[in-house]
């Protein structure tokens, strides 16, 4: 199905998954992440109600499981864009979303940019870096890392 310039196919799926495990890491264990919240698989934030995870070792059918659920949920980020964008363009956007949320990427200013075609929206992706610990907001590492090579596959032609 060709949906504003991208086409989500097995191809689609395939790179998407692969920048996500290179972004969030693959786990089987429950680990925290950068800003301390219990995390396990590819980057899913284990949620109150399954504290179950914390302590146990995960297959990689659940591991894939969990990603799959966190994946749809992110992909509902596109709808926010009113705008053709690129292949590359909405692995990026999808990424910010399963790393922030949904809520918080739709509502943002990189989106905000793309849908104003600013040829330099891909700018907002650095300002994603901070997290909080200890209740202080830091830069962090990781995430600037993280930010840059998404800038940099926002901003190829795909």
């Amino acid at each position: 199905m060709k949906k504003k310039g991208y086409e989500i196919n097995g191809y689609f799926e395939t790179m998407l998954e692969i920048k996500l495990r290179l972004w969030e890491g693959y786990k089987t264990i429950a680990y925290p992440d950068s800003g301390g919240k219990a995390t396990i698989g590819i980057g899913h934030l284990i949620k109150p109600d399954e504290k179950h995870l914390l302590n146990r070792e995960l297959s990689k059918t659940e591991i894939m499981t969990l990603y799959v659920s966190d994946a749809m949920e992110a992909k509902k980020v596109l709808k926010a864009v009113e705008v053709p964008i690129s292949t590359n363009q909405a692995i990026v956007l999808i990424s910010m979303a399963f790393n922030f949320g949904v809520a918080k990427i739709k509502a943002s200013t990189l989106v905000e940019r793309i849908n104003k075609n600013d040829p330099k929206a891909s700018e907002e992706l650095l300002r994603w870096v901070y997290v909080e610990k200890n209740g202080v907001m830091v830069k962090e590492q990781g995430l600037i890392n993280r930010r840059e090579q998404e800038k940099q596959l926002f901003d190829k032609k795909s």
